[in-house]
């Protein structure tokens, strides 16, 4: 391989892997305004007193029937079911207007969250002639943060590689014609830029699955 076809493969990767870093970077980007978004939504549509707002899920449903029947048929769900696959709860306080519930293994340490993803809810019903409002709030746990922490510590590795990797080449490879076709090497600075992708993701699915699964418990209760 002569040195400009070198030159040339160097380049083509390092533009590639930017691209991939800008775009991971939007990731993150967009990945840590949702859990702030759900904050900022927490403090203005509910009032989540003891509760840190940072990541805690909200959302609201207008439903057909009284609130001490909707209370009580979600109490009872909560009691048998828990949260479904994300596990069992414990009803803290329960009356016609409210039901507040946590995670039952969660005096057991921080380990305790690594299954449910959740902290704590409460879910409060205002009636209103024949349908209740019913709004709710679940604390998702800090492993969330942790994952978006490491994600902009991967991302910043990525960037020291993207700058890395191509200097090493065009310092020590690129005048070496015994060592030019090891150019294409460059490509190991994928190693550093896929992580952020996938601490992302780790970190966001857990506030979807327990929305998810809010959404659905919430909206059923008239038919429970």
């Amino acid at each position: 391989m002569d040195e400009e076809m070198a030159r040339t493969v160097v380049i083509a990767i390092t533009a590639v892997g930017a691209v991939a870093w800008l775009a991971a970077l939007a990731v993150m980007v967009r990945a840590t305004r949702e859990r702030r978004a759900t904050a900022s939504e927490a403090s203005e549509q509910f009032d989540v007193e003891g509760m840190p707002p940072a990541g805690t899920i909200v959302g609201s449903a207008e439903l057909e029937g009284q609130p001490e029947v909707l209370s009580a048929k979600l109490a009872e769900r909560l009691a048998r079911d828990g949260l479904g696959f994300m596990g069992p709860v414990k009803i803290v306080a329960c009356d016609r207007r409210e039901v507040v519930f946590e995670a039952a293994g969660q005096n057991l340490g921080a380990a305790a969250y690594g299954g449910s993803g959740f902290r704590r809810g409460r879910v409060r019903f205002a009636g209103s002639g024949t349908r209740t409002r019913v709004d709710y709030a679940v604390e998702t746990s800090s492993r969330g943060i942790i994952l978006l922490a490491l994600g902009w510590l991967t991302l910043a590795l990525g960037l020291m590689a993207l700058v890395a990797a191509p200097w090493l080449e065009f310092a020590h490879v690129l005048p070496n014609p015994n060592l030019r076709a090891q150019a294409v090497q460059t490509v190991q600075m994928v190693h550093f830029l896929w992580p952020p992708y996938l601490l992302a993701f780790l970190a966001r699915q857990p506030a979807r699955m327990i929305r998810a699964q809010m959404e659905a418990l919430v909206h059923n209760l008239p038919y429970a």
